[in-house]
């Protein structure tokens, strides 16, 4: 079906989740930027994850934050262009 904003979808087995997303640029709104993220991984200690990855050179994109959605997350760009959200439950 064609979404006019975009598919959202959660896969889960057991523990494990995967996040898929296409998000499409509204029309009427082309002058607003839009990021855009590849995987969604829900770890645990995801402030050790971002400072183990920083410290081996790892390209940051979004720092280590507090979302309003109730994730606690950082956004890396891996070596191949992907973008990968590490996230944990606030």
């Amino acid at each position: 079906a064609d979404e006019q904003q975009g598919v959202y979808a959660i896969v889960r087995l057991s523990s494990a989740e995967i996040h898929l997303q296409i998000r499409r640029r509204a029309k009427d709104a082309p002058h607003r930027p839009l990021f855009e993220r590849d995987v969604f991984l829900e770890v645990s200690d995801v402030a050790s994850l971002a400072s183990q990855l920083e410290q081996r050179g790892a390209r940051i994109l979004l720092p280590l934050s507090d979302a309003a959605y109730g994730f606690r997350e950082f956004t890396v760009e891996d070596l191949n262009g992907y973008r990968l959200t590490f996230a944990e439950r606030l």
